[in-house]
């Protein structure tokens, strides 16, 4: 299940899992979108393996300094692999609308700046809404037979930072 996007509520799990596990609970959607922070605590400085809906800057209010790689040699964690929270579109990151196609087609757009020509779209009013809509974006791409999804990027900061890990990890190819 790992190269899909993630499930964001329990009809995603009932569409991924359906038949293959017995029983599936009925919720409410995950309040995030990208929820789990996981950060390793083990060694002198603790080290940021994969930011979520708890953003660095807090942690290191409770905890101090938490160290945050850039890259790592292998994953650590669930979430760490290159291609990762992938839709079967392809994703491409730009910094603005201007990046996208000048002619409407079969692609999508989620980000903060107004975009017209897509077939389907998204803008969310910051980070935080982006983190929890971009899960469901993907999915819905896919299900509307979209074939590129251009994804406006988010600040590298709270929210952000979460948001453009799961960015990054969905398009890669």
């Amino acid at each position: 299940m790992s190269g899909k996007p993630s499930p964001t509520s329990w009809e995603h799990v009932l569409n991924d899992l359906n038949g293959r596990i017995p029983l599936i609970l009925k919720g409410e959607d995950c309040e995030f979108g990208v929820e789990s922070t996981i950060v390793n605590c083990l060694g002198k400085t603790p080290i940021l393996l994969r930011p979520g809906a708890v953003p660095v800057e807090d942690i290191e209010r409770i905890i101090g300094k938490v160290r945050v790689p850039r890259k790592f040699k292998k994953a650590l964690s669930p979430g760490m692999a290159y291609r990762h929270y992938a839709p079967v579109a392809r994703v491409v990151l730009v910094k603005s609308v201007a990046e996208t196609p000048s002619s409407k087609g079969k692609w999508a757009f989620i980000g903060f700046d107004d975009c017209e020509k897509a077939l389907f779209k998204a803008k969310p009013k910051d980070s935080r809404e982006y983190a929890r809509l971009v899960f469901d974006f993907l999915r819905d791409s896919d299900a509307l037979g979209i074939e590129v999804i251009y994804a406006q990027l988010p600040e590298n900061k709270g929210f952000g930072r979460a948001l453009l890990d799961r960015l990054k990890r969905s398009a890669l190819k």
